[in-house]
């Protein structure tokens, strides 16, 4: 219960679903008519009463269809609506009884009424056709009434349709054509009469059977078409009274045999078609009496077919179509006295033998035979067939072709034998051409021509022998004036030679693909027209010396053929396999010979005898007798030096062995020594006037090798990749200008002399600037250092500041050294140089004022005295300190802030320094470096210590 539901359900959507597409698709109105206008004609929509509708007319009204939306039907009435629209838009609306030249009703249910009303819409009376197409109903006598046409056709009709409407086709007085498409006919004896009837097709339906007199009713037919039906029978009176009949068409049927007197009542019968059918006999008086048939068609036959004399005596017979009819013999009399046959075509079937005057009383024009099985051909065959022009032989097994066969058949234009076993080569046609070393190298004594059995037809334009063992090309067929294809493809042939591709005055294209060609020697044409073409693809071509001219001349594009090898490629040798031809360049081309200790070979692009040996033979090289006639030169390429090189050779390649010399030569040669470790130009080859190659050797090219380079330059026209060789640094030989070489060494020598002169005095400048303060030390002792002359005016050289915990370093050391050296110094020191009872400060001012530089003796006690840390910061304020480390103070935190900011931005002097002394006087003495004064500046002003770089006061209590 619940799938019964489910489908229920279903089949409401799709049936919904339909009417809404339904709706979607027609595009008329709701009620009513409306138009439109394009591509020439105009459209009218009409939703009627009955159905949708829809009218196409063009502008002058001539033709008219009416398409109804799923087999709707109309009535004349609401044809009316659409009336106003189809006259706004035709241009003959005065015109009344028009004809028209066509009315169709598409997809139609046809009315009751008569289809009179629709020629009414474009004031017309009549059409010349009138097409039901794919209509329902049955067309009556009312359907009919008041149409007149001269054409009725009825295509696609139903199943149900099982009778000619005859009665209705009574309706329409100049009805001269009617056809009836589809359907379920079975024919009977009808009462009505159509005498004006010329035409009557009855097709694509299911005809069955053809009864006797079933055409007496329309006794003036010229033209009966039953084809596309399932006949299967035919009886002997099928076609009486029908006198007139000419044309008969029965093909498409399951017809297997015809009754013996069928065509005995059409005597004016000419045409007869019978093709696809089950035929399986023809007999002998089946067309007997027909004067006037001219071609009958009986091709792709589903049954095997026996002839007997079928088509003897007919004396207008002219072509007869029997092709794929699975026909397996031929009587000897099938055409006897048939004198006017011009086309037979008997191709695709099973014929093994042809009787030798099968065709004696013909005057054929085509003949197709191809597809068969025949191998031999009687050499009466064609005897007397001097009108013969197409030949179609393809697809036998024919071996061999008689001489005379093609005698009086002269006149023939087409000629095809391909795909059978015919061997034309040079055992079988004549005498053999040069063989193609005999030919390379001059020799002509033994040059003789081929000839076919095809020599006598001087009028050939198309000649296939494809698909054959073909392994020559016969002198006639170059003698053909008029060729234009000569089909050789798929054959045996293995050189052509300059004789067999010239083709005299012939443009013609030889075809010769997919042979065992391995090389070509092209003729030489002295003109660009009437040149043939040669298409010469697929073919396993040898890419060596002897295509050498072909390559040459092909690229050059002069005199020669038309070639078309461009899916061409090498076979051999392997170094060149799968190369396309044009693309080889003719220096690439050579053959290998045999010879003793070597590989050899020849080339001929430059005229050489190559030898690749490992050492130089001891013997000169013997060519091979077949290219004497070159005048090879000699060539040889080594893998081991030698000293010397025989006078035999005019090419030796010695590259790539490491040579440091070159060889002696006995007399001028081209000798390729590149790749080598020459370091020098072999001046001895190039005074022998040899040709050399040198690239890619290491030559010296210094001053030293003035003369190599010199030969190098002055020998250059010797040298023939001269602007390729450079010197061991890699510059160009060509670009050396020899009268600057050694000026180059020269200024070398200064340049490095110049250069070391600079590091020696970078050194000595450094090691100055290191250890100046030694220096100067040294010369001062020795009375080579005189110092900077500053503050002469100064009454002291050095004010000696220090704590009186440390007297005793200073009076014992300090100032003994100072004053007792050399050069000595003018110490000022508190002990001996302060006035007493004078005013400290003052005194502390006026001694760094009147000194030079102020040495203090730094340490653990100088650290706690104030007048020490007064010292400081009145030398200091002057930029006049030297400090003298007693103790290492340096990391002492206790420090005045000021002092040791000085320790760390300045460099010191420590007591335990063996140059001490030395250090301190020459401090004292050198000048200090121009800078602003820092620090404290102390003066004695209005009884206060005044800091005057610093305009900062500083009490002292």
């Amino acid at each position: 219960m619940y799938h019964v539901l489910l489908l229920s359900l279903t089949l409401a959507l799709v049936a919904a679903e339909y009417d809404f597409m339904s709706g979607v698709i027609w595009g008329g109105p709701e009620r009513g008519c409306d138009s439109s206008e394009g591509a020439g004609q105009a459209v009218v929509s009409c939703t009627l009463a009955s159905g949708n509708i829809t009218l196409n007319v063009d502008r002058s009204a001539s033709w008219l269809k009416i398409t109804c939306e799923e087999n709707s039907s109309f009535s004349c009435s609401e044809l009316l609506e659409a009336r106003p629209h189809i006259s706004r838009y035709v241009t003959v609306n005065g015109q009344k009884d028009r004809q028209i030249s066509r009315l169709d009703v598409d997809s139609c249910r046809l009315p009751e009424e008569s289809l009179a009303c629709l020629l009414d819409l474009v004031n017309a009376s009549s059409a010349v056709l009138l097409r039901l197409i794919h209509c329902e109903g049955r067309v009556t006598d009312s359907s009919l009434a008041g149409v007149d046409t001269v054409k009725f056709r009825m295509n696609y009709v139903d199943k149900n349709t099982t009778s000619v409407p005859y009665p209705a086709l009574s309706e329409l007085p100049s009805l001269l054509s009617f056809t009836l498409k589809g359907g379920s006919l079975v024919l009977d004896v009808q009462n009505v009469t159509l005498p004006k009837l010329r035409t009557l097709e009855l097709a694509d339906g299911g005809l069955e059977v053809i009864p006797s007199n079933v055409f007496t009713n329309t006794p003036n037919i010229q033209t009966l078409m039953l084809w596309g039906n399932r006949i299967s029978k035919l009886e002997e009176d099928a076609f009486k009274g029908l006198k007139e009949l000419a044309n008969v068409s029965l093909n498409s049927n399951k017809i297997s045999s015809l009754p013996n007197k069928i065509f005995s009542h059409t005597p004016l019968t000419r045409r007869v078609d019978l093709y696809d059918n089950r035929l399986v006999i023809l007999q002998k008086d089946l067309f007997s009496g027909l004067q006037h048939l001219e071609e009958v068609i009986i091709t792709s036959n589903k049954a095997n077919l026996t002839l007997e004399d079928t088509f003897a005596n007919l004396p207008s017979l002219k072509n007869l179509k029997l092709e794929t009819s699975n026909i397996e013999e031929l009587p000897e009399n099938l055409f006897r006295n048939s004198t006017s046959l011009r086309t037979l075509l008997l191709g695709g079937n099973k014929i093994e033998n042809l009787p030798p005057t099968i065709f004696s009383d013909q005057k054929l024009v085509v003949l197709n035979l191809y597809d068969n099985r025949i191998s031999e051909l009687p050499a009466v065959l064609l005897k007397n067939q001097s009108s013969l022009e197409r030949l179609d032989l393809r697809r036998n097994l024919i071996k061999n072709i008689p001489g005379g066969l093609f005698s009086d058949a002269n006149k023939l234009k087409i000629l095809s034998l391909a795909r059978n076993n015919l061997t034309i080569s040079e055992g079988m046609n004549t005498i053999a051409l040069t063989p193609s070393d005999e030919y390379y190298t001059g020799d002509y004594s033994r040059t003789f021509q081929y000839y076919s059995v095809f020599k006598s037809l001087k009028y050939l334009k198309t000649l296939n022998l494809s698909k054959n063992n073909v392994s020559i090309i016969c002198e006639d067929w170059r003698q053909l004036v008029g060729l234009k294809k000569l089909d050789l493809s798929y054959n045996s042939i293995d050189f052509l030679s300059d004789v067999s591709m010239h083709f005299d005055l012939s443009d013609a294209i030889i075809d010769v693909r997919h042979n065992r060609i391995t090389t070509i020697v092209p003729p030489v044409y002295t003109s660009d027209s009437d040149k043939p073409t040669f298409i010469l693809d697929y073919n396993p071509f040898a890419c060596d010396c002897y295509l050498y001219e072909l390559i040459q001349r092909y690229k050059s594009g002069k005199n020669t053929p038309i070639l078309q090898m461009d899916k061409t490629k090498c076979a051999s040798p392997r170094s060149l396999r799968n190369t396309q031809i044009t693309q080889l360049s003719p220096e690439q081309l050579f053959c290998d010979v045999p010879c003793s200790d070597c590989s050899c070979k020849i080339r001929p692009y430059n005229r050489r005898f190559v030898l690749d040996c490992d050492e130089m033979p001891a013997a000169p090289p013997e060519v091979p007798e077949v290219f004497e006639a070159l005048e090879l030169s000699n060539e040889i390429h080594l893998k081991r030096s030698t000293d010397f090189i025989p006078s035999y050779y005019r090419y030796v390649d010695m590259a790539s062995l490491n040579l440091t010399a070159a060889p002696s030569v006995a007399g001028p040669l081209e000798l390729n020594l590149t790749n080598n470790n020459l370091r020098s130009a072999p001046l001895a080859l190039l005074v022998t006037n040899c040709s050399l190659y040198l690239s890619n050797n290491p030559f010296l090219c210094g001053c030293d090798d003035y003369e190599s380079v010199e030969n190098l330059i002055r020998y250059k026209h010797l040298i023939r990749d001269f602007k390729e060789i450079r010197c061991e640094d890699g510059g160009l030989v060509s670009n050396v200008n020899t009268g600057q070489i050694c000026v180059a060494r020269d200024a070398a020598i200064i340049g490095s002399t110049i250069a070391m002169f600079g590091v020696i005095l970078a050194i000595f400048t450094a090691t100055a600037y290191k250890y100046s303060t030694e220096i100067r030390i040294l010369l001062r002792k020795y009375h080579l250092w005189w110092g900077d002359e500053f503050d002469c005016e100064k009454e002291y050289d050095a004010f000696v500041s220090y704590s009186h915990q440390d007297e005793g370093y200073v009076v014992e050391q300090l100032v003994p050294n100072l004053e007792g050296g050399k050069p000595p110094l003018r110490l000022c020191v508190h002990y001996r140089n302060w006035v007493i009872g004078d005013f400290i400060p003052s005194q502390i001012a006026r001694s760094v004022e009147q000194s030079r530089k102020t040495i203090i003796v730094l340490s653990k006690h100088f650290v706690n005295s104030i007048w020490g840390h007064m010292e400081f910061r009145t030398a200091h304020g002057k930029g006049k300190v030297i400090i003298l480390m007693l103790d290492d103070l340096s990391a002492d935190d206790s420090l005045d802030p000021e002092l040791k900011a000085y320790i760390a931005m300045n460099t010191y002097v420590k007591s335990k320094d063996p140059l001490v002394f030395d250090r301190i006087r020459d401090a004292v003495l050198s000048k200090p470096p121009n800078k602003s004064p820092m620090g404290l500046n102390v003066q004695l002003k209005d009884g206060k210590l005044v800091n005057v770089n610093k305009d900062i006061d500083i009490a002292i209590k």
